[in-house]
């Protein structure tokens, strides 16, 4: 070997043994510590009472547990996103085994036309209370419901549809029977339950 390639081979050698004094290099650069800039705080805007409510924008169209469609439904002031029970399967379902829901939402079922309706709370796990409502989506019933409950609870006059919400949504809002649910059923809905 000449000159040359023992000094090569020595200063690899050389530098093997400093790399090995440090450790190995880090697999990924760390990031740099930057301290965050101060958030100046908001100012208050009117509150709407949707906004207060949970849903400040529009409905999601699909709820994210059930799968089912969603629409917007109004009573009085107040606002609701509603999913929409509108096959036999998911009317038996209905609000089944969930542990807890928001105020800003509840489940609309419709059927396709009126006829005295009654509900029971097999296998639900939230006190509910029920809104039972005509064909011109005039409320004729309210009533509170017990979780796990295996009692019918009847609408006592013909319905259409059935609004369930957490217990005491209408008492707090003080909403009556005669007052009026606004929504309206996306087309493929009503031609799903076999409404004009």
């Amino acid at each position: 070997m000449n000159r040359r390639t023992i000094g090569l081979l020595a200063l690899g050698l050389l530098m093997s043994l400093i790399a090995c004094r440090r450790g190995p290099p880090p697999l990924v650069d760390p990031a740099p510590v930057v301290d965050p800039a101060p958030v100046e705080p908001k100012p208050a805007a009117t509150a709407k009472p949707e906004a207060a409510m949970g849903w400040a924008d529009p409905c999601p169209s699909m709820h994210a547990t059930s799968g089912l469609q969603i629409i917007e439904l109004h009573v009085a002031e107040n606002r609701l996103c509603v999913e929409l029970a509108v096959a036999p399967s998911e009317r038996n379902r209905g609000l089944m085994f969930r542990e807890s829901m928001s105020d800003a939402e509840g489940m609309l079922f419709v059927f396709d036309r009126e006829q005295e309706l009654s509900f029971w709370m097999k296998n639900t796990l939230i006190p509910l209370s029920i809104g039972y409502a005509d064909k011109e989506h005039t409320i004729v019933t309210i009533k509170d419901m017990v979780p796990r409950d295996l009692s019918s609870v009847p609408s006592e006059q013909p319905a259409q549809y059935a609004l369930e919400v957490n217990k005491g949504w209408f008492d707090k809002r003080n909403l009556l029977e005669g007052q009026k649910l606004r929504f309206t059923l996306p087309p493929d809905v009503r031609k799903r339950v076999g409404l004009p």
